[in-house]
């Protein structure tokens, strides 16, 4: 009798720590695309406009798909080179998948050149995206 019971005991303490496990965020897809005039179309670009606006969308999903992923720290860290030009930073609740995450800066507060945006989650690189700006 006790054996049943110490192993009905192992059978509910491993179904309660299955239920604790933090789905796994995966990446579906990033990219930059641009505000254009005043309508926001999910079009990869490579280069923006000086007079645009940059968006990053980084698109992701986890399972089980009923399961909220969570509250966690999203990060865009936006370099020009090596050197960081602005950071951004949010606590997001990953309640529904498939889930996106977007930052948006205007291309005339970076200038001309080439850049890189690194999306982190919890301290953790989950996507990068890179763009130009044109004139």
């Amino acid at each position: 009798m006790k054996l049943t019971v110490r192993i009905a005991g192992c059978f509910l303490v491993l179904f309660g720590l299955a239920g604790c496990v933090t789905p796994r965020i995966e990446l579906v897809g990033g990219m930059v695309t641009t505000g254009g005039d005043l309508k926001f179309e999910e079009v990869p670009v490579s280069d923006v406009p000086l007079k645009d606006t940059v968006y990053v969308l980084t698109h992701l999903r986890w399972s089980p798909a009923t399961q909220h992923a969570g509250r966690h720290e999203v990060q865009w860290l936006w370099y020009s080179g090596d050197r960081l030009v602005h950071a951004g930073n949010r606590q997001l609740n990953f309640r529904k998948t498939p889930f996106r995450l977007r930052s948006f800066l205007p291309a005339g507060g970076l200038g001309l050149g080439h850049y890189r945006v690194n999306v982190l989650i919890d301290g953790t690189i989950i996507d990068s995206q890179e763009f130009n700006i044109v004139p």
